[in-house]
């Protein structure tokens, strides 16, 4: 955060929070149209969605399981 007074990284790092806090809530708000959105055109299930923030570089990432995935094809020592 550069050099800051004990006080301004105080407020420095609430900002981070809030926004961080306002990051989340969206995306939890939004999970179900995204999962939705993704199965349709997939024709597959979500079997589990994952959503990260980044700052500085300012950066998102929503990620999306696919049911018939890992388990379904087997280990790489058990080939299916």
């Amino acid at each position: 955060m550069g050099r800051h007074c004990p006080l301004a990284r105080g407020r420095l790092s609430s900002k981070w929070l809030d926004v961080r806090s306002t990051r989340h809530a969206f995306q939890d708000t939004l999970q179900g149209r995204f999962t939705e959105t993704i199965e349709r055109l997939t024709g597959r299930e979500v079997a589990a969605f994952m959503s990260a923030s980044h700052q500085r570089p300012d950066l998102q990432i929503e990620a999306f399981v696919l049911d018939g995935g890992v388990e379904a094809q087997g280990s790489p020592d058990q080939p299916s």
